[in-house]
């Protein structure tokens, strides 16, 4: 999920965006991939990432 903004007319600053991201937005917890080795009988998994929370600021000059 994500959401962002971009303000205009601040003074020496063209543009100025925001955006706030989510992921996992559910906290789901599970497993994202398993993969198996035929040949060894190994396995790998990989577990789904927790809820995270990202801020990116962007400027026009």
């Amino acid at each position: 999920m994500n959401a962002g903004y971009t303000f205009h007319g601040i003074p020496h600053i063209p543009a100025l965006h925001v955006q706030g991201n989510i992921t996992n937005l559910t906290n789901t917890r599970g497993w994202s991939t398993v993969s198996t080795n035929q040949t060894s009988g190994q396995f790998t998994a990989y577990p789904v990432a927790p809820r995270m929370y990202f801020l990116t600021v962007s400027a026009n000059w």
